[in-house]
């Protein structure tokens, strides 16, 4: 890869791990950056309140990309959703802007692996969700650098816990929605964790409880797979370019902001690096906004 390439940061990490409050913060520091969507389900319109979409609350505090772009019937390869995030990386990068990957998607992690580094990952999980797979995968013609967010499974699992069962009357409502509107819930955002558990809790043929409890079971095992899969990316990046990921795993807010400030401020060029100096100690102080 040629020295010149732009660099490009990915932050990814297990479901309820923290991605979408750590762009927040990340935001209020660095302006001038754009977090483009390398989640599967967060790509689509409908069942946001089950796919872990952030509210529209929370997007209007990060300048974003490639969140809700299609219809929730449609299809996406990894190789679609590689095209279009390069693009927007180019779009941002003509404009000036920092392009930030933000996603807990295991098939978009493997796509950028294969593109990157020309490594496989293993991607797989139970029959019930598939991932459309056709499409050449093409080249990642950027720098590659990662923020692994990788909070105690505990704490993750407990989160997920509560959401699924605080959620699901809202969780409800959107398939029933979606059934009636006729929706094919074999590809696109019909294949979202707890879809299959809700039309049969629907249909009558589980209890809501049984729903309950094994959506959180499924979302579960997926964020575990999600944990082993990131840290074979980060090792593969590591060892590509040295020290060109970071693990973070503590989950108090002011720590994390600092370690990503301090990790953006190392791999970026030095002239950037010089206005993000006085980011890398530990201070108690709020850091002011800054532009690379």
């Amino acid at each position: 890869m040629p020295e010149a390439s732009p660099s490009v940061l990915y932050i990814c990490g297990p479901t309820g791990g923290g991605k979408t409050a750590l762009s927040i913060d990340i935001s209020r520091h660095i302006p001038n950056a754009i977090f483009i969507n390398a989640d599967t389900m967060q790509m689509y319109q409908g069942l946001e309140c089950m796919s872990g979409t952030p509210s529209p609350a929370e997007l209007s505090q990060i300048e974003h990309r490639l969140f809700g772009v299609l219809r929730s019937g449609d299809a996406c390869s990894r190789s679609r959703w590689l095209d279009m995030a390069k693009h927007e990386i180019e779009d941002a990068l003509a404009q000036g802007k920092i392009p930030i990957l933000i996603g807990g998607s295991r098939s978009f992690a493997a796509e950028l692996a294969k593109a990157a580094y020309g490594l496989q990952l293993d991607v797989t999980m139970d029959n019930a969700i598939t991932y459309p797979q056709e499409g050449t995968t093409t080249h990642f013609p950027y720098q590659l650098s990662a923020i692994v967010l990788a909070p105690p499974a505990n704490k993750v699992n407990a989160g997920i816990t509560y959401k699924i069962a605080n959620d699901f009357d809202l969780a409800i409502d959107a398939v029933t929605a979606a059934k009636l509107a006729g929706h094919d819930f074999q590809k696109g955002a019909g294949i979202t964790i707890g879809t299959r558990e809700i039309n049969a809790y629907l249909d009558g043929s589980i209890t809501r409880q049984h729903a309950i409890e094994t959506t959180t079971i499924r979302a579960i095992r997926y964020a575990e797979e999600q944990y082993a899969l990131f840290a074979k990316l980060e090792d593969a990046i590591n060892q590509a370019n040295p020290g060109s990921a970071l693990r973070i795993t503590s989950t108090v807010p002011d720590e994390r902001v600092r370690q990503a400030i301090g990790f953006i401020q190392k791999h970026f060029t030095q002239a950037a690096s010089n206005k993000w100096s006085h980011l890398a100690a530990k201070t108690s102080k709020p850091i002011g906004p800054i532009s690379l």
